[in-house]
């Protein structure tokens, strides 16, 4: 059995634009997100797109790092963005991942992303939002 280490991932916007409130953009992010992990051979656990930063819980498995994996689907969804009319860059150039230690459990954590829309006010319930997905 393969084992997996859980990682919760955070991409922000480049100057905090909330390129994430543009739905059909947002839904081909989404789209990109669902393709690139079926692809690569990475477990997709929940995934959540506020209006200016991207949450997803995941967890890489065999050749494709977190590095490749985050990088491929910046590309991809820049790229992508142009057809919306975007012409910088969407994403700032780092990210922020924090592996999934034991204690804090990974159903915890997909819950923490997932109200993420709930904490800002944005919804009463996370699954009322329409950019965020449980996969589990």
């Amino acid at each position: 059995m393969a084992k997996y280490h859980p990682c919760i991932i955070t991409i922000c916007a480049n100057d905090k634009y909330d390129y994430f409130t543009d739905g059909p953009f947002t839904f081909l992010c989404i789209d990109i997100l669902l393709e690139q992990t079926s692809k690569n051979n990475i477990r997709l656990f929940a995934y959540c797109f506020m209006p200016d930063h991207v949450h997803f819980v995941n967890s890489v498995h065999g050749r494709k790092s977190i590095i490749d994996f985050v990088r491929k689907f910046k590309s991809i969804s820049t790229i992508k963005s142009r057809a919306f009319g975007y012409k910088d860059k969407i994403y700032q150039s780092r990210f922020h991942d924090h592996f999934i230690r034991k204690e804090e459990g990974l159903n915890r954590s997909i819950m923490y992303v997932l109200n993420n829309p709930v904490r800002k006010g944005l919804v009463e319930r996370w699954e009322d939002y329409p950019y965020s997905g449980y996969l589990m």
